[in-house]
């Protein structure tokens, strides 16, 4: 095997598509990872152990907002160039992003039962979360029904932008501004931004997993 061939052979292999299998095993390993971090994260004087949940809900918040503005942006560039590439890609991160943040919506429920006692359903940030949610899910399911690209593009545009809009202005009764990274904990904050970065890598991996998915449906259909 000469060099030019042994060259060729090494590209192919590094831009191969991976199979949606290994992707999964990623996504699984992933995952893990992040439960053992969750495990084995600090607690808290205040909430002890409870705060873990705490760290999930936020970290994963987070992750899905990461998601949704990230959405928003490939809606503006559909919008503008209407190329299908970025319409396979808009439609793997608007599900994660929003099952990411539907997730860590569920999960805040469970911290505030914790650190409230209860869920109160009139704080102004659950609100927000559910209108989100609400306009997410409509989205999506307008993005599947429509073969209209620049349609497509303008409702995750706008969705980002409600996104930000509504939590932004969201008044904070109950909920604390910045509770974890105003702490003056330098292993709680480790702990929360390491989980932070491990959801986004879990998220990408989910993305790229549904994209592979999609692609090679596309190319063997039944």
């Amino acid at each position: 095997m000469n060099w030019q061939s042994a060259r060729s052979r090494l590209w192919r292999l590094a831009t191969a598509e991976p199979r949606p299998r290994s992707m999964s095993i990623w996504l699984a390993i992933a995952i893990g990872i992040i439960a053992l971090w969750v495990v084995f994260a600090p607690s808290e004087r205040v909430l002890a152990g409870d705060i873990r949940v705490v760290y999930l809900h936020v970290a994963t918040t987070w992750a899905g907002m990461t998601g949704i503005y990230l959405a928003g942006l490939l809606g503006l560039a559909l919008l503008i160039t209407q190329r299908s590439q970025i319409e396979t890609w808009l439609r793997s991160v608007g599900w994660v992003g929003l099952g990411l943040f539907v997730t860590g919506f569920f999960l805040s429920l469970v911290a505030a039962n914790t650190s409230w006692g209860g869920i109160l359903w009139t704080e102004p940030r659950v609100i927000a979360s559910l209108h989100v949610t609400a306009v997410g899910f409509v989205v999506q399911a307008i993005s599947v029904a429509s073969a209209n690209r620049r349609l497509k593009g303008v409702l995750w545009t706008l969705a980002a932008g409600f996104c930000a809009w509504s939590l932004q202005t969201a008044e904070l009764y109950f909920h604390p501004e910045q509770p974890i990274s105003a702490s003056p904990s330098l292993s709680i904050r480790v702990a929360f931004y390491g989980l932070f970065v491990l959801m986004l890598a879990a998220g990408s991996l989910a993305v790229r997993l549904i994209h592979v998915a999609n692609a090679t449906a596309a190319h063997n259909p039944r």
